[in-house]
């Protein structure tokens, strides 16, 4: 297909929602360390600009249970993490999770 062919047919599945999104994924050596933070706050919109406008926030989830967020992050290293970390610590307490290893990822089906 010719470039402009493909460029009508992209522009016709966003506008009919079959693409919603264009993402992309950073190989191993490119995402440096990753952390999982659980946070606790009563400042939810704070914490999600704070999120927004941050650059090692990878990914943000509003989660149930005792914690109201999920952070992935994404730092080059524990001093980068320790900075990360003192800036969210006004936020409320946190717990931090650093992957060791990543098993597999996007593992699911589409609804069957």
């Amino acid at each position: 297909m010719s470039q402009p062919a493909v460029k009508e047919r992209l522009i016709k599945m966003e506008e009919s929602k079959v693409i919603d999104e264009y993402t992309l994924n950073l190989g191993e050596t490119i995402q440096g360390m990753i952390t999982f933070i659980l946070l606790k706050t009563s400042m939810c919109m704070e914490v999600e600009k704070f999120c927004k406008d941050h650059k090692n926030v990878v990914d943000l989830h509003r989660i149930s249970g005792d914690d109201n967020y999920l952070l992935k992050v994404s730092t080059k290293d524990t001093d980068e993490l320790t900075n990360f970390q003192q800036q969210l610590v006004k936020y409320g307490p946190s717990k931090s999770l650093i992957r060791t290893k990543r098993v597999f990822e996007d593992n699911y089906s589409l609804m069957d």
